[in-house]
């Protein structure tokens, strides 16, 4: 079946030069939001502005490709909007604090997988993939350059707080669109052993120096990781069951602090401020998942208005990885996570491989990273599970 063919509402209605101009707003609004830089704007009120515009273009892809007869898309589409709505509501119910729809509208980025849909459907994948290229690229860039400023003292920190992270052994260092990052990486990493010009090793260098500079140590590893799996040519089924393997061991290790409630996984970092918080934070979290394992304790806006609630002046689930996310959707929702991680490591065969490799390796390294940082249900990497999801959900063709 030509996905082009005249039946297609999504291909009649929407021409390609809209759906290339919607795409290009999708990709700067998101990176916007993903990456923080809206905070550096609170005057403004850009947080909703970017997080509309991002749930508008899905929705409209959602409902068109439903008309188009995929009913498969808006159930998932409801499916997602249920679990988060129901996230939210079940905030107010457990804490007894006041909460906003409007708390929802961070998980946007998720709900993107009809926009990839649709594009995988009307022929428009590859268009979509430079895109994402160049954007990623034109972010990972000006990343290094406010990095490299900052750090040279010419940009003062007081006009980067709002993005800016702080550990006792790591000093300031500024938040990364971890996704992102990784996808300029391993594309431009790839064009250079492959290419070798002077242009993809310069800019090869720049997003592997840039991503050294978030001084992440986990996200580092893991981006490492599979890099070096790519280079020793593992297949890919063989990087999918070790991504999955560590989220897998992850989650055995945490779940076994519920057996034996002496047992804490950050306990042996506890020396180091980061791995001290998480042992906080998990010693938490396991008290609250007791007292409500199946619903969790819901999405909140804020993690301090969560440190309301454990008396941790500041409480991040996302810290926490797959406990992270029980915590926050409960059963139901980990149990969407597993599936999305699994989903995640899967290659996709319909577009070139100059842009199939690098997001199967983003999607790999955000299912291993996930141990820690439940990235893709977040805005580290919820539109790489979406892109991914879309375009393999297109291929099959699933009505």
């Amino acid at each position: 079946m030509n996905p082009m063919q005249p039946s297609s509402l999504v291909a009649r209605v929407i021409p390609p030069q809209i759906h290339l101009t919607l795409v290009a707003i999708l990709l700067f609004a998101e990176i916007v939001y993903s990456s923080r830089l809206h905070m550096l704007f609170p005057y403004l009120n850009s947080q909703p502005l970017v997080l509309g515009l991002i749930f508008a273009i899905s929705g409209i892809y959602a409902a068109l490709t439903w008309i188009d007869g995929f009913a498969s898309q808006i159930i998932s589409f409801l499916i997602a909007t249920s679990v988060v709505a129901g996230a939210v509501y079940n905030s107010e119910q457990v804490t007894n604090l006041p909460n906003k729809l409007s708390t929802a509208f961070q998980f946007a980025p998720l709900f993107t997988f009809g926009v990839f849909f649709a594009l995988e459907r009307v022929a428009l994948a590859e268009a979509t993939m430079r895109m994402v290229v160049i954007s990623t690229t034109i972010y990972v860039c000006s990343y290094l350059i406010v990095v490299l400023l900052f750090m040279s003292e010419l940009m003062p920190a007081l006009y980067l707080r709002p993005i800016l992270l702080t550990d006792v052994e790591r000093g300031d260092r500024i938040f990364v669109y971890a996704g992102a990052a990784a996808f300029a990486w391993y594309y431009w990493f790839g064009r250079a052993l492959q290419e070798r010009t002077l242009w993809s090793m310069i800019l090869a260098t720049f997003c592997g120096v840039a991503i050294l500079l978030t001084l992440s140590r986990l996200f580092i590893s893991c981006v490492v990781l599979m890099t070096a799996l790519f280079v020793l040519r593992f297949s890919t089924s063989a990087i999918r069951k070790i991504a999955l393997m560590i989220l897998g061991s992850s989650t055995l290790l945490y779940t076994f602090g519920f057996i034996d409630v002496s047992f804490n996984p950050f306990s042996a970092f506890s020396a180091d401020s980061s791995g001290g918080a998480r042992a906080i934070e998990y010693d938490l979290a396991r008290h609250l998942l007791f007292n409500s394992p199946l619903l969790g304790i819901g999405v909140h806006q804020s993690s301090y208005e969560l440190g309301f609630v454990t008396g941790n002046y500041f409480f991040a689930s996302a810290d926490l990885g797959p406990l992270g996310v029980w915590l926050d959707f409960g059963a139901l929702g980990l149990c969407l996570f597993f599936a999305a991680s699994y989903v995640s490591c899967q290659p996709i065969m319909s577009i070139p491989q100059r842009f199939g490799w690098p997001l199967f390796l983003t999607g790999s390294m955000l299912t291993a990273y996930g141990c820690i940082a439940p990235n893709l249900f977040s805005q580290g990497g919820a539109l790489y599970f979406a892109m991914i999801f879309g375009f393999s959900a297109a291929r099959t063709g699933t009505k």
